[in-house]
């Protein structure tokens, strides 16, 4: 008899609640985006998982494509078990901040551009292509020890990506860091047997001091690979000179 009575109470309040929605959800809608990434990161290390998911779920139900929000969400369920999903929310979240990098670049915001790979290197600190892109705007604003040390950073992420290995030998040789630059172009050929700009940097290095046999070897290299390159052609025939 008290069974009977007691299961209609207990679906009318389960109605009442699903009707109402539950407590958060009120506050949740009033707050703004900021305030929203901000509740989800403190319940999330609260380990109030729930909470936190229902945070950064309302976040995506303002903007799909908020990567602050996916890489939360990734972390909470990475905690609750989740991997698949942790996976590609972090997957998802990280080619969003660095595509979005690459679109404030194009549009000439290197502000935009510079908080989208912070947030990128938030997400996988490893990234090779955001260091490397946070070293161009660096080198493009002068400030040749920051490039330095993202090109660093970048060739040590990916050693077998030859790019950030030459754009570090051509600042390190800019600012007449000769040993460096020598170390960072050896390390692009041994990425890439094929990197001309290595073979042309080191032929420069050795031009600059004076060693004409090395630099004639390396422009030779040089020009295996490209042998319509002008400069190298004309750099080959000095150093021949020179002999």
């Amino acid at each position: 008899m008290l069974k009977t009575t007691g299961l209609p109470l207990l679906l009318g309040l389960a109605a009442i609640v699903v009707a109402c929605g539950s407590p958060d959800e009120p506050s949740l809608a009033a707050m703004t985006t900021s305030e929203l990434l901000a509740r989800g990161k403190t319940r999330h290390e609260l380990g109030e998982l729930g909470a936190a998911v229902a945070a950064y779920r309302m976040v995506l139900h303002r903007d799909s494509l908020n990567a602050i929000a996916l890489g939360g969400l990734s972390s909470v369920y990475g905690d609750q078990g989740r991997k698949r999903a942790a996976q590609r929310y972090m997957r998802k979240a990280i080619h969003l901040a660095y595509t979005a990098g690459l679109g404030s670049l194009g549009r000439g915001d290197t502000t935009a551009a510079l908080v989208a790979f912070d947030q990128t290197l938030a997400l996988l600190p490893r990234h090779a292509l955001a260091l490397i892109r946070l070293g161009d705007v660096a080198r493009a604003r002068g400030d040749a020890d920051g490039a330095i040390g993202y090109y660093r950073r970048a060739a040590e992420a990916n050693p077998n990506f030859a790019e950030s290995s030459l754009k570090l030998g051509a600042v390190c040789a800019q600012v007449g860091r000769d040993a460096d630059a020598r170390a960072a172009y050896e390390a692009a050929i041994a990425a890439n047997l094929n990197a001309f700009d290595a073979y042309v940097g080191l032929a420069e290095l050795d031009t600059a001091a004076g060693q004409w046999a090395a630099a004639a070897d390396q422009y030779g290299k040089a020009l295996l690979i490209r042998p319509d390159a002008e400069a190298a052609q004309s750099g080959l025939n000095r150093a021949r000179r020179n002999l």
